[in-house]
């Protein structure tokens, strides 16, 4: 294994409104949470909110820590396989019963 350097501090956000048809309803969406590194060296966040028939997603991946020696991997591998879980988390959307 070998050191990993991000060279400089990153963060990154994702903003998502995602409008679904009259008819159809939100069935479940992931939780909001908050999620970091021991140290808080890489914290990710995500909140989604619904409105009727409106879904708002905000995701945020910040490294405020620029480099990780070969001795933190399995911490960092970590909390890469549980950010890549809750990534492939998914909405559920389901049709409206008529009556």
């Amino acid at each position: 294994m070998s050191d990993i350097d991000f060279g400089v501090h990153q963060e990154y956000t994702i903003f998502g409104n995602y409008t679904i048809p009259v008819g159809f309803t939100f069935d479940g969406i992931p939780e909001n949470i908050s999620m970091s590194t021991p140290d808080n060296g890489i914290i990710f966040s995500r909140t989604m909110q619904v409105e009727s028939n409106l879904l708002n997603v905000r995701m945020t991946l910040e490294f405020k820590r620029t480099f990780y020696t070969a001795d933190t991997y399995p911490e960092f591998k970590e909390f890469y396989k549980k950010l890549f879980d809750k990534l492939n988390e998914q909405v559920v959307i389901k049709k409206k019963a008529t009556p």
